[in-house]
């Protein structure tokens, strides 16, 4: 089927309707020629999020916005349930609702993504941190990572502190609809996607370094990545690295991967394990000796999964000193975790200079 348009952004949808507007309203639908749709999926909501997205549609035209409704069942089957979509777009990217995409720079990666081949797989790009005043707190640059315009994605040097987020990925509207189901009714499947997006790469990838792009609302207490969520709910970060390594041993990556993409995933599985011991470490009502066996449990549990492959693409030196002290240190250590974990999610360039201006001079020069 012939694509009609170069991008389709899917944004999962949930009790949101005091500011969804906001991230219509950053999108310059006048200066991008119907090349952009917005495909919103309305994951349940209990307020009024419908409603006001269909009025949103009608306002914008539903060639440009079009709206589904679904029973609620998180992140992950927001996706189950789009990928069996009509997706018009070339190429697909997620944005969460209270999130937006830089308006010139969108233009830009239109412009970008027109001259890309049909069969390149993903393209990067950076990422800006705000806060709710729309400040830029910090900036997620990965041109270390990119050293060229083309690239396999075996080529790419991850390292554990190299965090690669959803929020950078722009997919190949084939790779979407033909990744395996996600686990629904939990958060952070977003690292079960982007390990089977990664594993599917086969052609070449791209970078797109003009500008960061993605606009993330960071600081908010009630996003996964808190300290309270992870906390909270380590039993899911648990879930979702064993579905990792579970899709690791279903798909055979080991037989069709090669040796070095191979290890991107198993560092994508090596940062998963640190974010349980993160969320176990800062479980209050557990006792040292409790986390120690939860965290040797999970240990034991994926070298069970991963069978032969776990000496071979996730056991690092890190790892293996945890196995072999039975995490009996780590709990001691809750400090330096900390400090690890928190520089490896969330590690950027620090920047001077506020949103608003910027935001100003994109509106300007949009006109």
């Amino acid at each position: 089927m012939i694509k009609t348009k170069t991008l389709s952004i899917i944004v999962p949808a949930y009790n949101c309707a005091s500011y969804v507007h906001n991230l219509f309203e950053h999108i310059p639908f006048s200066q991008l020629d119907n090349e952009v749709e917005i495909i919103v999926i309305d994951d349940g909501s209990k307020d009024d999020t419908y409603n006001v997205l269909l009025k949103i549609a009608n306002t914008y035209g539903k060639e440009n916005v079009r709206v589904y409704k679904k029973e609620n069942g998180n992140w992950g089957s927001v996706h189950n349930f789009a990928k069996h979509l009509e997706i018009n777009g070339r190429f697909v990217k997620t944005l969460d609702s209270d999130d937006y995409l830089d308006p010139y720079g969108l233009i830009k990666f239109i412009s970008y993504l027109k001259t890309m081949p049909d069969d390149l797989d993903i393209v990067f790009s950076n990422v800006n941190f705000i806060n709710n005043k729309d400040e830029i707190i910090s900036q997620k640059f990965y041109n270390h990572l990119f050293k060229k315009q083309f690239f396999s994605i075996d080529e790419i040097k991850i390292t554990k502190l190299s965090v690669l987020t959803v929020h950078t990925f722009t997919i190949n509207t084939k790779i979407y609809q033909n990744l395996n189901d996600l686990p629904e009714k939990m958060s952070y499947m977003d690292s079960v996607f982007i390990f089977l997006v990664m594993n599917a790469a086969r052609n070449k990838s791209s970078f797109f370094s003009y500008a960061p792009l993605y606009q993330y609302q960071s600081g908010n207490e009630s996003q996964s990545i808190s300290i309270q969520n992870f906390s909270k709910h380590a039993d899911w970060i648990k879930i979702m690295l064993d579905t990792q390594a579970t899709y690791f041993m279903q798909l055979k990556m080991d037989k069709t991967n090669s040796v070095a993409k191979n290890k991107i995933l198993g560092q994508m599985m090596q940062l998963g394990f640190f974010h349980y011991c993160y969320a176990i470490v800062h479980k209050e009502d557990l006792t040292n000796k409790k986390k120690s066996e939860l965290m040797f449990e999970e240990l034991k549990n994926i070298k069970h999964i991963l069978n032969i492959n776990y000496n071979k693409y996730f056991a690092d030196a890190a790892i293996k000193i945890i196995y072999f002290f039975q995490c009996k240190i780590l709990p001691g250590f809750l400090h330096l975790a900390t400090l690890v974990l928190n520089s490896g999610y969330l590690k950027a360039t620090k920047k001077d200079g506020k949103r608003q201006k910027l935001k100003w001079s994109i509106k300007k020069s949009i006109k």
